[in-house]
């Protein structure tokens, strides 16, 4: 039985007792109050028990909900910090694709240079065998006309 309502039925007990006139006392039936308060002394281990429990259920929710707000924080913390790297290894590959853009222009730059100013090597000293053929063509000519020159007056070659 619960203790508030044995508690209350010993505090009916009390007021129906006869009062003892000018004292302020009252006439209890003993075995009545003694049964009460054996019933009190039942019921209270058992009332303590479960307040012991409810307390102890209290703890253990508070605990269980401390601990999975702490694993929270950290989840989020942890996806947090998961896209401040992920953000952070994209700036890195964009600054390095930037960076090996930029060394691909000027190296391409340098082969084309490079590749011009041989062509125009190759061209001049093509240039300069074609001035040379063209001389030896020319004076391969002129000795062809003199000596027919020369052969056209005696009619005979040289």
């Amino acid at each position: 039985m619960n203790v508030i309502i044995l508690l209350d039925q010993v505090e009916s007990l009390l007021e129906a007792c006869p009062k003892v006139p000018l004292t302020g006392k009252v006439m209890v039936n003993s075995d009545e109050l003694l049964d009460l308060l054996d019933q009190i002394r039942g019921a209270l281990p058992e009332e303590v028990k479960r307040a012991e429990w409810i307390a102890q259920e209290k703890e253990r929710l508070l605990r269980d909900t401390q601990e999975e707000a702490a694993r929270m924080i950290k989840q989020a913390e942890d996806y947090a910090r998961k896209l401040l790297e992920e953000n952070g290894l994209v700036a890195e590959a964009r600054a390095e694709a930037q960076k090996i853009l930029k060394e691909a222009q000027v190296r391409a730059k340098e082969i084309t240079g490079g590749a011009a100013d041989y062509a125009d090597r190759v061209l001049a000293d093509l240039a300069g065998h074609l001035e040379h053929t063209l001389k030896v063509v020319a004076k391969g000519r002129e000795e062809l006309a003199r000596k027919f020159k020369v052969a056209g007056d005696s009619g005979e070659p040289k």
